[in-house]
């Protein structure tokens, strides 16, 4: 996500394309933004949004707005980053980060209505579910310039293919979906399974099982 978010701040893929064209001397088109200077709103708080939020704090020196509602507002701030509502995080964000699980209420949640609500000029950054955000919505607030740029990991109707119509914005980043796709990551995940599938045949408590709720979760 980080990487993303300092592609997109600094034009980085735009650059590398025009120099692969010739375009040494265009640079000028190219300035960007420090990572430090942004307000970056995280949208969702759990291992790899709390991680993403500490590293911007403590490595970049960025205002971080975090919007959880399942999250308490200490472990928020244990972190140095600032509980925010959805509505204020939207408003005040230069860079909004999504992190969160989908569900049937989050669905589309960055919907035409949400981009309204949003800074000129946001940048949008997506690792974790395409379907958090409408395409449709996305692609008008690119065309307006509402949103300035947007760098994706997911896709809502992965995989596409190159008729999509965000491949049409030069301000668009989109990789297929490989944040995981580390040897590290890759390995780890090998590696859990193992351990579960071990814990279980020897009768011991399986590490991240999920059990289906039996009763609705409550918002803290």
């Amino acid at each position: 996500a980080i990487t993303l978010m300092l592609l997109a701040l600094r034009k980085t893929y735009q650059a590398i394309e025009a120099v692969r064209r010739g375009g040494w001397r265009a640079r000028s088109r190219f300035v960007g933004w420090e990572l430090g200077s942004r307000v970056v709103g995280i949208i969702g708080f759990g291992n790899i949004g709390s991680r993403v939020a500490e590293i911007l704090v403590r490595g970049f020196g960025s205002k971080v707005l975090a919007y959880d509602p399942y999250v308490p507002e200490e472990r928020i701030k244990s972190v140095g980053a600032i509980p925010a509502d959805l509505e204020e995080l939207l408003a005040s964000s230069d860079v909004i980060s999504l992190h969160a699980k989908l569900t049937k209420e989050n669905y589309h949640m960055l919907d035409e209505q949400a981009f309204r609500r949003m800074k000129d000029g946001v940048i949008i950054v997506n690792t974790s579910r395409g379907e958090l955000i409408s395409v449709q919505a996305l692609a008008k607030a690119l065309a307006e310039g509402k949103v300035s740029a947007a760098a994706l990991d997911v896709v809502e109707g992965e995989p596409i293919d190159e008729s999509h119509p965000l491949l049409e914005f030069e301000n668009v980043i989109i990789t297929p979906h490989i944040a995981a796709y580390t040897r590290e990551a890759l390995k780890g995940m090998d590696e859990f399974a193992v351990r579960a599938i071990t814990a279980y045949l020897e009768g011991e408590p399986v590490e991240g099982l999920v059990v289906a709720p039996t009763k609705p979760r409550k918002i803290l």
